[in-house]
């Protein structure tokens, strides 16, 4: 045993990758499971920097194409705006997908779904006993 370690501790750095990466972005997925896709969405909008980071450690390898869309998806979320190919996936007529390109349409849209989304009722403390 002490042989294969004096031979194998000069590959040291170069095995550590093989072996970190995987479980950092073990930790990372598990850390940031969102249930459905818009939660997801809903989130990497609220913060886009720990978004691209937890999506480039879920690419999990040197894919150009994917790293490249990772940046444009950062770079639109940066922005305000919901990333094209999110956009693609939406279960919604293509009227509605237009409104969402469209940072005006998308900010009325929002109010419109906002003022017609009901509130909670205040919750109010059961009366003191002895009253009424």
């Amino acid at each position: 045993m002490h042989h294969f370690l004096s031979a194998a501790l000069p590959y040291l750095p170069l095995l550590m990758p093989l072996v970190g990466w995987p479980l950092i972005s073990a930790f990372i997925n598990l850390a940031f499971h969102k249930k459905t896709p818009s939660e997801w969405e809903a989130w990497a909008l609220r913060k886009p920097g720990l978004a691209f980071v937890v999506e480039l450690c879920r690419a999990n390898g040197w894919d150009i194409a994917k790293n490249l869309r990772l940046v444009q998806r950062f770079a639109a979320r940066r922005s305000g705006q919901v990333p094209e190919d999110v956009l693609e996936r939406l279960p919604v007529s293509p009227a509605v997908r237009a409104a969402l390109r469209d940072p005006h349409l998308r900010g009325a849209l929002e109010a419109f779904v906002a003022a017609r989304t009901p509130e909670a009722p205040p919750v109010t403390p059961d009366d003191p006993p002895g009253a009424g």
